[in-house]
């Protein structure tokens, strides 16, 4: 990759557009101890469109022992195995930190989707105790220790890409990134912006996504970038700059040599995010959906798809009126749910369907089905299909004080809300629940 040494640097204050002062704190001790430091990424981005970034990450010529030495070992954990990255902690957020690197070989990202199969094995093998015979309703989770067990699901991401511990500079880990738009940095104490590429901060103003390099090469060496550069467009209501859609339309089927462990992740990431309808959308407008969920592109067009986006986009809402969490099981069964409705009872809109015991694992063959080839910890599987095997139950009442001790009960209860509002439409369904939850005994 040709890397020219210009680059454009621009005076700007973007700190009160830091929704985590935790991070400020990170840079300034680093840069206090000598090291230069910057905001890098999506988060940049973000702030730059007058968007609050929900993650952050921190860019340092440190090593990750120099990182861990800053911070002391309470407060900051090297993780990966091949990829070292360093989790800081401030107070209960956890921000990461990552040392400059040059660009990664083929090989090496190869090598990070092995290492990234390994941690989502384990991930499933820690929650094997999530099945219907341990999933009755004298199991007592109330709803923190739901919220725990989510928080407990280990997110790899970070993980994915930073295999190689070639450690580089500033300017070599800029164009490493995938987009001009993702490569800008920001220096939060001298309160300065540097676009190394020289093409980040115009993209960003006429709202274009650039493969950093030559588009061929870069969807060759890893074709994630492709869904990643699709993102961006159903997210942000981006433009492809032509060379990269030409390349994007051209190669797109070699998104299916990315490793299963990778997509099922990044399908992960997407389905927990308020913007995942529009995501979806643009995959199969660009015919992205064909090589990515083939079986779900394939009847994209049928009403069990079409009731499937209605209930997603009312979960999107929901999550953006902060009226339900982002949790992904909620995302599965709200999707998977009028396929389900329909394989068992005829018609996708019987949301509240009474299902069989017995039919909970025939259930999950259609969720599993839906998602092929990509895949989620069985536990979540276990999870999603509680939730669509209850919602009769929660809109009948019966047994209301017992079931909402069943440790899947916040899902269902969740799911059952945006089930309301796009086919029960109970005006009484909410009043009688929220009553039944707020009762002190």
């Amino acid at each position: 990759m040709n890397l020219t040494k210009n680059y454009v640097t621009r005076d700007a204050d973007l700190n009160s557009n830091i929704g985590n002062h935790a991070v400020l704190d990170i840079i300034g001790n680093l840069k206090r101890h000598g090291y230069e430091t910057y905001l890098v990424g999506g988060a940049v981005r973000d702030m730059l469109i007058d968007r609050i970034p929900k993650d952050y990450d921190v860019s340092t010529s440190a090593t990750p022992e120099e990182i861990r030495e800053v911070f002391s070992r309470k407060r900051a954990r090297i993780i990966g195995r091949r990829f070292r990255i360093v989790h800081v902690r401030a107070g209960s957020q956890i921000i990461e930190v990552s040392t400059f690197r040059k660009s990664p070989s083929k090989k090496e990202i190869e090598e990070a989707d092995n290492e990234l199969e390994s941690l989502r094995q384990e991930d499933d093998i820690n929650h094997e105790g999530h099945d219907e015979e341990n999933n009755d309703e004298n199991s007592h989770h109330h709803h923190k220790h739901h919220q725990h067990k989510h928080s407990q699901h280990v997110d790899h991401s970070t993980l994915i890409i930073r295999n190689d511990n070639e450690y580089g500079t500033a300017y070599e880990d800029a164009w490493r990134r995938d987009f001009t738009v993702n490569a800008i940095f920001y220096d939060p104490v001298k309160k300065q912006i540097i676009d190394y590429t020289a093409q980040g901060l115009s993209d960003l103003e006429n709202k274009i996504v650039r493969v950093i390099g030559d588009p061929q090469t870069r969807y060759s060496e890893d074709p994630v970038r492709m869904l990643r550069a699709l993102k961006l467009v159903g997210q942000y209501g981006f433009t492809l700059e032509e060379k990269t859609q030409s390349a994007l339309l051209e190669m797109q089927q070699s998104i299916q040599f990315a490793s299963n462990s990778r997509l099922s992740l990044e399908l992960e990431k997407i389905l927990k995010k308020p913007y995942a309808c529009d995501i979806i959308k643009t995959f199969y407008q660009y015919g992205f959906l064909a090589n990515f969920l083939p079986n779900l592109h394939s009847v994209f067009q049928s009403k069990e798809t079409q009731l499937a986006i209605q209930l997603l986009e009312t979960r999107c809402d929901f999550i953006n009126q902060n009226l339900i969490p982002d949790y992904l099981t909620n995302a599965m069964s709200v999707i998977a749910l009028p396929f389900i409705a329909s394989e068992f009872s005829g018609n996708h809109e019987n949301a509240i369907f009474h299902y069989e015991h017995d039919q909970k694992k025939p259930m999950r063959r259609v969720l599993r089905s839906v998602f092929y080839p990509l895949n989620f910890p069985r536990w979540m599987v276990y999870e999603a299909i509680d939730a669509i095997f209850m919602q009769n139950r929660l809109f009948s009442g019966e047994r209301s004080h017992k079931i909402k001790k069943h440790r899947s009960f916040y899902s269902a209860f969740d799911l059952a809300r945006v089930v309301n509002h796009c086919i029960v439409k109970d005006e009484k369904f909410e009043v009688f629940w929220e009553k039944l939850l707020h009762h002190k005994k």
